[in-house]
């Protein structure tokens, strides 16, 4: 079963009450939302071929930055306009592929703040953290 097939089932499920119980369809309708937030989080972290579709720019002065990949595999952040084209803050080479940013990060959000690994057995100094001190 395909992604797409799955929130499909879900949907149909949840519209159709005389299938399952109040729970079974309060819970489809939760597990079609989950599947739909994965495949949005799915297809914004793919890499975009320039040969399909460039970043959508409102005007003129939209810049818009993205992650880029070039021919020689280099990969860094450039800001794409819809006149001008690509630019970067150092040379970079040809542009074959994009990706959006992510979000930026923002203190009290529903994802993690900190990843820790502190269950190493092997070695009891084994605690990672991603936070500045």
């Amino acid at each position: 079963m395909t992604l797409e097939e799955a929130i499909v089932h879900c949907v149909v499920v949840a519209n159709d009450r005389a299938e399952c119980a109040w729970d079974c369809v309060e819970e489809h309708k939760q597990f079609a939302e989950w599947l739909k937030e994965l495949k949005e989080r799915r297809e914004k972290q793919e890499w975009i071929p320039c040969s399909e579709r460039l970043p959508e720019t409102k005007d003129i002065d939209d810049w818009v930055k993205t992650l880029v990949c070039s021919s020689d595999e280099s990969i860094a952040v450039g800001s794409f306009n819809s006149e001008y084209g690509w630019t970067f803050s150092h040379w970079f080479g040809e542009t074959i592929a994009w990706m959006p940013l992510p979000t930026v990060y923002k203190e009290g959000a529903d994802e993690p703040k900190t990843q820790s690994i502190d269950d190493n057995s092997d070695n009891e100094n084994a605690k990672y953290d991603c936070q500045w001190k």
